[in-house]
């Protein structure tokens, strides 16, 4: 690609007759020996130049821009911005003949102030090398995202994110590909496990917010009452329009990368900081997939399973009906029709009244659920330990 359009490039200097009859036969001669059989079809042409093989920052502008800048002590940044390989090293990449007719057109840039003035940068494709093995790492990264997604797509409650990863790496193919993306003497698992978290938020605003945050959710949140009053028919007046986000609203920069100026998630998981087991400490997720109801539904079992089987406390309970307590909107405005299952309930209120009952029972109340904050300091997200 760097090589065709080069040579496109000279063909229309002499077309044109920027040439003059000197360098005409400078370059015919040259160009004839460095390609001797290069015809007039383009599918002919492309093949011989392909064979070429000229590399991005070895063009015969590029040669004297470098010169140029070495002779003068004016630094170009053109090299080291696209990562070109140095022109120095022309005389062991190519063959003789295809040297001096890099060679020639040099000369020919030198002396002809027309092809010189259109020689550069300015006026000449900017090549940008790709890097294949960023690339690999890249693709191999979102490849063991996308099983691990899948494989939490077919559970209804929070997995530890080290019991996702070993169930993707019993796969062999997954194995293969976690060899690519890290080194031979590391825990796969506990990398895999990692991994996950760069690509999960939490389930509580407060968590992914700090409190410069938290004011503009708490805008936001008062907007959507708004627009959930008028979509009823009732009157409310002008909706104000609620400020975006800024990346120190967030608690964590990987939250700002997957939510961005409107929060809106990206992820594929859901984190569930604090709410690990006792005698396992490993993160747990869930699927960002899941709808407000099955989100609802994972941390109504995670709270009862905390409370009855682990015996916790208000103290670390309250972050996890807090949760719940802020999808209730979200389930009264989505998933609110009765249900057979539950004698007609409708699941959104019955939800509400779930919440109102937990929050006596441990002695707080709904205020104080959504004025529960972290302790100062702690990370909206925990890295499991390796």
């Amino acid at each position: 690609m760097a090589s065709f359009p080069e040579e496109l490039d000279w063909h229309y200097y002499e077309a044109f007759g920027l040439l003059t009859e000197e360098d005409r036969k400078l370059h015919d001669r040259a160009h004839g020996e460095a390609l001797p059989d290069l015809g007039r079809a383009l599918d002919q042409s492309m093949r011989v130049v392909e064979r070429s093989g000229l590399f991005p920052g070895h063009r015969a502008f590029e040669v004297v821009l470098a010169r140029d800048s070495l002779t003068s002590g004016v630094k170009t940044a053109w090299f080291a911005r696209n990562g070109y390989r140095s022109p120095s090293e022309i005389t062991s990449t190519y063959a003789p003949a295809y040297q001096r007719l890099i060679e020639a057109r040099v000369a020919i840039i030198d002396r002809n102030p027309s092809i010189r003035l259109i020689e550069q940068p300015e006026h000449k494709r900017r090549w940008t090398l790709r890097d294949y093995a960023a690339e690999t790492r890249q693709a191999a990264r979102q490849f063991l995202l996308g099983r691990m997604e899948k494989a939490l797509e077919q559970r209804s409650a929070p997995t530890t994110t080290r019991e996702l990863a070993l169930e993707v790496l019993r796969d062999a193919k997954a194995q293969q590909v976690a060899s690519v993306l890290f080194d031979a003497d590391a825990d796969a698992a506990a990398e895999l496990a990692r991994l996950a978290l760069e690509d999960a938020v939490p389930h509580l605003a407060v968590l992914r917010f700090n409190d410069l945050g938290m004011e503009k959710h708490e805008k936001w949140e008062r907007t959507w009452d708004l627009q959930r009053r008028e979509d009823a028919g009732e009157q409310v007046g002008e909706i104000p329009v609620p400020p975006k986000y800024d990346t120190k609203d967030y608690r964590d920069p990987v939250f700002w990368r997957l939510r961005g100026k409107l929060d809106v998630p990206k992820e594929r998981f859901i984190s569930y900081p604090g709410a690990e087991r006792d005698d396992d400490k490993s993160p747990l997720v869930g699927w960002a997939g899941w709808d407000h109801l099955q989100r609802a539904q994972a941390l109504a079992a995670l709270y009862q399973e905390r409370k009855t089987q682990d015996g916790w406390g208000a103290d670390r309970l309250t972050p996890l009906l807090a949760g719940l307590l802020e999808l209730v909107p979200w389930l009264k405005q989505w998933h609110d029709e009765p249900n057979e299952e539950f004698g007609g309930e409708r699941l959104g209120s019955y939800i509400e009244r779930f919440v109102r009952a937990e929050a006596q029972a441990i002695e707080v109340s709904l205020d104080d659920l959504r004025a529960w904050r972290p302790v100062k300091g702690a990370r909206g997200r925990k890295k499991e330990a390796r």
